[in-house]
């Protein structure tokens, strides 16, 4: 396993600022800095930019610079970034390069992605639960293995669940 994997699996991430050449460790991004990472961001791609004043455009774009800075700040370990006056060992954020700042944005989210997409399957929650009953039921009622059920395209998933409702109603229903 590479050290990149170990820090990704270990919730953590690695890289270096392309423009000012920093070694920034970082953690992925939790519920809180994914809904300021997320939101607002997916908002932007729907608006109307062409409608738009140049201040409202203006606007936009330093909200999103905000967030930006409030998830990099947030989530970086070593060197600590921060919007206050650095200490010893920190970096202000005022300091880095937008490009530095979007790639160390962009390198958070992407391994957040990565983190959360290839998780195990929260147990405790009642509908996953209820989703992994179902998926044993209808492998034991066709023979199949449980995990082939599980990897099935939705419409595969919907025709065997039709099916199964179909064959195990009782007669004259």
């Amino acid at each position: 396993m590479t050290r990149a994997e170990a820090l990704r699996k270990a919730g953590t991430g690695s890289c270096i600022l392309p423009v000012s050449g920093i070694e920034v460790d970082y953690r992925v991004a939790r519920t809180r800095e994914l809904a300021y990472a997320g939101l607002i961001p997916l908002r932007m791609t729907n608006l109307d930019w062409e409608g738009m004043s140049e201040q409202e455009r203006e606007d936009h774009l330093k909200r999103t610079v905000q967030i930006m800075e409030r998830v990099v700040c947030e989530c970086s370990l070593d060197p600590r970034i921060t919007k206050k006056k650095p200490k010893t060992g920190q970096v202000s954020a005022d300091a880095l390069v937008d490009e530095d700042l979007s790639f160390l944005y962009n390198k958070v989210m992407d391994d957040t992605v990565q983190l959360y997409m290839n998780a195990e399957p929260a147990t405790e929650s009642k509908a996953q639960d209820d989703s992994i009953k179902l998926i044993a039921e209808i492998s034991r009622a066709w023979g199949l293995n449980p995990l082939e059920v599980a990897d099935l395209p939705p419409e595969r998933f919907e025709e065997l669940l039709m099916f199964t409702e179909f064959i195990s109603k009782p007669k004259g229903e």
